[in-house]
């Protein structure tokens, strides 16, 4: 399964810090169950696994954490519901 960029995706597990945009500061670590929105879709060989760039927001817009993320780290995000794999 692959995304498309302003796609909106859950995470399904904990992602290192080295993946977290440094600059953003105070950002938290992406964690299992957050949400976030496709902004990249990085080029990646033929027969490698996709990486995304995902931004996280919270309630009143803010940006949580931006992080470089793996297609295997990833589900579609299902309105009230859990990501469908």
């Amino acid at each position: 399964m692959s995304f498309k960029e302003y796609e909106v995706v859950q995470v399904l597990r904990p992602v290192p810090m080295e993946r977290v945009a440094a600059e953003l500061g105070e950002a938290l670590q992406p964690q299992a169950g957050d949400t976030g929105t496709i902004l990249v879709v990085h080029p990646v060989p033929a027969g490698a696994e996709c990486a995304y760039t995902v931004e996280c927001v919270d309630q009143s817009g803010g940006t949580r954490w931006v992080a470089d993320l793996l297609q295997s780290e990833l589900t579609r995000f299902q309105a009230g519901g859990e990501g469908a794999a």
